[in-house]
């Protein structure tokens, strides 16, 4: 990109993917920045830990040919950012993946919360807050190096996330039913929301064939709302929040800076004006400099800036 933030003709000719790789769905962008997208593709879920390597091997597949044979893409380089890219083994499964589709240009893979941070940013800077069913925090400092906070999924962490609250209720909901914690309108709420008769039908709801995560963490909205109302589910609300502050500051601590941008990213904080604004309340207490903000471009778009960032890196 020139100074003036006008394409070169040269510029104008380099195509790239982006790929936004996440546990629910996968999108695929095709174009030359961010603000001129070419094509799009919708497919499922990319995360190999979640819906296997086949599955994986088969959306890599579906994205390398779509936009071969159906767009004639002339690509300069790929950039997969995904949900479940780990560790070094992950990276390579899915470069492995889009060798065996036939793709043999510069390729680039990397964790879904990087792509998140350059779209986010509009660029590989900065850091990002991603609270969707899971949690993650990430950011770049000063000497280029990507740091880490978080994202060590559901069991062990996922703080602050859409499945902490919604786990957090149903711990609450059967402490209060065995006399161990005060009663909550949480029971009847999500009774309600899950048309249950009993409170018995949390068993199957959590631990019956087809039960996940992401049906715990569909019960996020359902506890923000109570908490305008229930002292038990915003305490819930509030130690979540504290949670994801903790995060914000480690990584701050990491990164060596106070004064950052930070993009909100994942569905509990985008579509949430609730949850958001007490998560910057929270942030803005502890780090004044820290600026919060909602995403500049989608992650996919961000993937696609990562493409052109690496363009010269290593196939």
């Amino acid at each position: 990109m020139s100074k003036t933030g006008i394409m070169t003709k040269g510029e104008k000719d380099k195509q790239y993917i982006g790929v936004d790789g996440g546990g629910t769905g996968t999108q695929a962008v095709w174009g030359t920045g961010a603000d001129h997208v070419l094509g799009t593709l919708e497919l499922g879920p990319t995360n190999r830990h979640s819906v296997g390597d086949q599955a994986v091997e088969k959306a890599i597949a579906d994205i390398v040919h779509h936009f071969d044979a159906e767009e004639n893409a002339s690509l300069q380089h790929i950039c997969f950012s995904g949900a479940g890219v780990d560790t070094p083994g992950d990276e390579a499964f899915i470069e492995s993946a889009f060798r065996k589709a036939g793709y043999t240009g510069k390729l680039t893979v990397c964790n879904d919360a990087v792509g998140a941070l350059t779209g986010a940013n509009g660029g590989l800077h900065g850091g990002v807050l991603i609270c969707g069913t899971g949690s993650i925090a990430t950011a770049v400092d000063p000497d280029g190096k990507i740091s880490r906070v978080g994202g060590w999924g559901h069991l062990i962490g996922d703080e602050g996330s859409g499945y902490a609250l919604g786990i957090q209720a149903v711990r609450a909901i059967t402490m209060a039913q065995d006399g161990r914690k005060p009663q909550t309108s949480l029971t009847e709420d999500v009774k309600d929301y899950l048309s249950q008769e009993s409170i018995d039908d949390l068993i199957p709801f959590l631990y019956g064939e087809g039960a996940s995560k992401e049906h715990v963490a569909a019960l996020a909205p359902v506890v923000i709302a109570a908490a305008q109302t229930d002292a038990v589910a915003d305490q819930i609300v509030a130690d979540q929040v504290d949670e994801v502050v903790l995060m914000v500051k480690a990584l701050s601590k990491q990164i060596g800076t106070k004064e950052f941008s930070l993009g909100l990213c994942g569905s509990l904080v985008t579509k949430s004006d609730r949850y958001r604004n007490r998560v910057i309340a929270g942030i803005k207490k502890v780090l004044p400099g820290v600026k919060p903000h909602l995403p500049l471009y989608e992650p996919a778009v961000g993937a696609l800036l990562l493409a052109r960032h690496f363009e010269g890196g290593a196939q």
